[in-house]
């Protein structure tokens, strides 16, 4: 089928893989001659990722702390440990220990296809499962910050160290879409620049950079494989940040 919106590099390059894959089995099975295939793969894409500017962060955190509610306390937690929206969403209160201060982070959530399901059936279901890699598998220190915010929300919300810390009406894990599909109406309600729940992660990432956390420790609380990861996406130098490194030739 043709449509007007182009493929994104990521399913080009895969279609590609797939096809290269299938006419090099047809050769060696002897289904048809060898042959020189060419095909122009486009480079990788890296996405620009938007953080909220200082100014925005704290109207962001000004209004979530008002009013502690599901959507407020994944915000907070994403801005104060750079948990991505499916670890936040598969915390279980066992998983944070508020007596020595640190998050577990051994499990995310992902929205998945089931097959020869009933009509009428969900076709996806929620499962939790272990991260990606190793070094997603990590302890992340609660800062002063989170630590009053985390055991507020407990004191009210608590059901057992068993129980999901984020919950739906029907007391229940919550889905990430449902945190995303919030999460843009808080933006817009806040009248801040749209961006993505995920940006959450770029912001935490973007100020403990600008107040000098190194790279390796950053790249671990990420759960990042390698820094150079951490350095690629993540890490980007502010114009004032620009301004000040420049400066430093003058006192050569």
């Amino acid at each position: 089928r043709r449509t007007k919106q182009k493929l994104s590099t990521s399913t080009v390059r895969g279609i590609v893989y797939v096809i290269k894959s299938v006419i090099l089995f047809a050769q060696k099975q002897g289904y048809i001659k060898a042959f020189c295939l060419q095909i122009d793969i486009p480079s990788n894409e890296t996405k620009s990722i938007r953080a909220l500017t200082r100014e925005e962060q704290s109207t962001l955190e000004f209004h979530t702390r008002l009013k502690l509610d599901t959507i407020s306390l994944a915000v907070l937690i994403c801005l104060y440990t750079g948990l991505r929206i499916g670890e936040v969403c598969a915390l279980r209160w066992e998983d944070i220990d508020l007596n020595n201060k640190y998050i577990v982070v051994n499990k995310t959530v992902q929205r998945i296809q089931q097959h020869h399901v009933p009509y009428r059936a969900s076709k996806t279901v929620l499962i939790t499962t272990p991260p990606k890699t190793n070094k997603a598998i990590r302890k992340i220190p609660i800062s002063s910050v989170l630590y009053p915010i985390l055991n507020e929300y407990r004191e009210q919300n608590y059901h057992g160290n068993k129980h999901y810390v984020l919950v739906n009406k029907n007391d229940d894990m919550i889905d990430p879409c449902s945190i995303q599909y919030k999460f843009k109406e808080l933006i817009k309600k806040l009248k801040i620049t749209p961006v993505t729940f995920h940006g959450l992660r770029h912001t935490f990432a973007t100020r403990c950079i600008e107040v000098g956390m190194d790279i390796k420790t950053l790249s671990e609380i990420l759960g990042h494989s390698n820094v150079s990861t951490t350095m690629s996406i993540y890490v980007h130098s502010t114009e004032q940040q620009k301004k000040n490194q420049i400066e430093l030739l003058s006192q050569l």
